[in-house]
């Protein structure tokens, strides 16, 4: 009985946890009538993905479609996953607007969520939460979705722009939760891959400009690229 007790507290809990986390991300889309973020393709996977041949890709944290819609015009099949249901409701108003068949959007927690299939391509890019996040636990799962011969692409913020605010409000410094920004390292070690099976074809950092009201900076980006051999 108090295993069973037990257990339902667990449940309990998790259920409330995936409730705060898809009404904090509801606010932040919300915040404004128009996109949150540019609806363009991130560089990294744009680079990188150019010279790929076309197959099917599962784009997890979505949001409002940008590499998605990028991927699908390209011919690839896209199952795209968000826990905001308005960031995924701007991506099929983008899709329909410019034209983009081919794209699956599917509201789901990165955290509980199940891939229902492989991919030849499974896109994570930037998955960072400014609140605890099991972050190490959504990206293990996504290796087991790579397909044979497919690849998984994971990009992180390696800084953030001095004006970023640190998990606890302050401005300027780098601190725990979000803003506790990985390593190249870091990242490696958080997919733990394998010795045989994959291979890595791409761990960098990359800088990108970020301009915000008039200013830029030089950021840094985390690129993996791992290939799951045939």
């Amino acid at each position: 009985m108090i295993n069973s007790e037990l257990l339902e507290i667990d449940i309990a809990q998790a259920k409330a946890l995936a409730a705060d986390r898809e009404r904090r991300w509801e606010e932040r889309y919300g915040e404004r009538e128009t996109p949150q973020w540019t609806g363009h393709v991130n560089a990294s996977l744009a680079d990188l993905a150019a010279a790929w041949e076309p197959g099917s890709a599962l784009d997890l944290g979505a949001g409002e479609g940008g590499d998605a819609l990028w991927l699908a015009g390209r011919g690839w099949e896209v199952r795209a996953v968000d826990i905001s249901a308005t960031a995924l409701e701007r991506g099929r108003a983008a899709a329909k607007e410019r034209g983009i068949e081919g794209i699956t959007w599917e509201q789901g927690d990165l955290v509980a969520w199940q891939a229902p299939r492989t991919y030849d391509l499974v896109n994570a890019q930037f998955l960072q939460d400014w609140e605890a996040f099991p972050r190490e636990q959504v990206l293990r799962r996504a290796m087991g979705a790579v397909a044979r011969g497919g690849r998984l692409v994971v990009v992180s913020h390696a800084s953030m722009t001095p004006r970023t605010p640190h998990a606890d409000g302050e401005v300027g410094r780098h601190g725990p939760g979000h803003h506790a920004m990985p390593t190249l390292a870091d990242e490696l070690a958080t997919l733990g891959l394998p010795d045989h099976g994959w291979v890595v074809e791409t761990a960098e950092v990359r800088a990108r400009e970020v301009v915000r009201d008039g200013e830029a900076w030089d950021l840094g980006d985390n690129v993996v690229v791992a290939r799951r051999l045939g």
